[in-house]
């Protein structure tokens, strides 16, 4: 299993590039520039509930297309077959460098979820899709809520909440 606390999700791979074995990784983020760092690192892919370490040997960006070679994968067939679709994860150092009053997503897993000050859950996932949605757990059932500022607060870290500022999503 990943340690979301530790790694994060960095980009997915879309396919594979060059002769060489390359991947073509859908990314993340808008910054491209940290995934120069990941030469001569260790990343973690996660593909089909199957988890594999990685060493890089190579990278390169091609417009907004990262590419990275690594280890052990030599040619394209094989790449394609054994990587696609998998996501990379990285030690959070490796991550795009935050700006000011940006968070990464993966942090708000774990994040008690308050509405007018009482708990009404705990995120445990999220997802995208017209928006970011939330999974909170709450006792007896999952709910999912839309994680945009209509409907939340910035995220207090700190106290590890984040308060839902519209109840009609409880209902």
């Amino acid at each position: 299993m990943i340690n979301k606390l530790t790694h994060l999700a960095v980009g997915k791979i879309y396919s594979s590039f060059a002769l060489k074995g390359g991947v073509k990784v859908k990314p993340y983020s808008d910054d491209l520039s940290h995934f120069r760092s990941f030469k001569g690192k260790v990343i973690t892919l996660l593909r089909h509930d199957t988890i594999k370490e990685l060493t890089v040997l190579n990278t390169e960006v091609k417009g907004e297309w990262p590419i990275l070679f690594f280890e052990g994968y030599t040619t394209p067939e094989i790449a394609q077959s054994d990587l696609k679709g998998g996501e990379i994860y990285v030690p959070r150092h490796l991550a795009s460098p935050l700006k000011k009053d940006e968070f990464y997503l993966g942090d708000l897993i774990g994040l008690n979820i308050y509405y007018k000050g009482n708990s009404i859950g705990i995120c445990t996932s999220y997802f995208e899709a017209a928006h970011i949605i939330i999974e909170v757990q709450q006792q007896d059932r999952t709910v999912y809520f839309p994680f945009i500022k209509e409907y939340f607060e910035a995220p207090n870290f700190i106290n590890n909440q984040v308060e839902l500022i519209k109840g009609d999503l409880i209902e």
